[in-house]
């Protein structure tokens, strides 16, 4: 019997994949060194992104330089930058690379629950924000975790406000501090410019920046086992406007159950 295609288990086997890699590797190296380097994890991801990339990107790990070359970013998880793109310095995967030619910028943690990965990925994509100047939509900037401790046992909406509060608590310090020595643009505009584009809690729920006219929001989605589709599918569309439909998003997203959060 013939098996019938189906394009959200394809991309279900991705996550199943990423965790399969995590808990192969956690088995080999314990878990306290699991929790305390990120490389792996890293390395994980950046491998499995690669399996969707056109050959015109290249992915890695490393810096964003400005326009002046006298400021970068913090050091960045994983970089998707134009194939073309002349580089300041390369070394394997780690790179140092123009503004101009980041297309995405990605923080890869073990558990979002913590404070202290919570706060560091947060920290990290602000940086590089600065130095990029571009629109939350123009540069795919996310979290991906690979957990939310015991999220089973919690309920997603209680998840989701506290990722969202946090979120919102954050951005909304950076522009109180932005603010304190020059007035460059209005809350709802700076949080259009700087907040995340996604949030990703593999196999478990995704959240989505909605940059409209009004209050900038954040939707979240229980989107379970399709959590890893929708965050490639997002990026992908980021990368090629032409990523859409169901070809690629394995259904809408309204269909499940969905908060969609104001940031303000």
């Amino acid at each position: 019997m013939a098996t019938e295609r189906n394009l959200p288990n394809y991309f279900r086997s991705f996550a199943d994949e990423l965790n399969t890699t995590k808990n192969r590797i956690r088995n080999l190296i314990g878990e306290e060194h699991w929790g305390m380097d990120g490389s792996h994890k890293e390395a994980i991801l950046r491998e499995t992104l690669r399996k969707f990339l056109p050959s015109k990107f290249e992915v890695g790990s490393g810096f964003i330089i400005d326009d002046s070359g006298h400021s970068s970013s913090k050091q960045i998880d994983i970089l998707i930058y134009d194939n073309a793109s002349p580089l300041i310095y390369r070394s394997s995967e780690f790179v140092i690379v123009p503004r101009h030619y980041v297309r995405a910028v990605i923080e890869v943690k073990t558990d979002i629950y913590y404070k202290v990965q919570r706060e560091s990925a947060f920290e990290n994509l602000y940086s590089a924000q600065t130095i990029l100047n571009t629109g939350a939509n123009e540069v795919y900037t996310a979290i991906f975790a690979y957990d939310y401790k015991d999220i089973g046992q919690k309920r997603i909406e209680g998840v989701s406000t506290h990722i969202v509060k946090r979120m919102s608590e954050f951005y909304l310090r950076k522009y109180a501090e932005m603010n304190r020595h020059f007035a460059v643009c209005s809350e709802d505009e700076f949080l259009r410019k700087y907040c995340l584009s996604a949030f990703c809690i593999n196999q478990q729920m995704y959240g989505l920046h909605w940059n409209n006219d009004d209050n900038p929001e954040f939707g979240m989605y229980n989107t379970e086992e399709k959590s890893f589709n929708f965050f490639v599918s997002n990026l992908l569309n980021t990368l090629d406007e032409k990523v859409q439909g169901s070809l690629w998003y394995p259904d809408e997203k309204e269909s499940k159950r969905f908060f969609k959060i104001s940031l303000l």
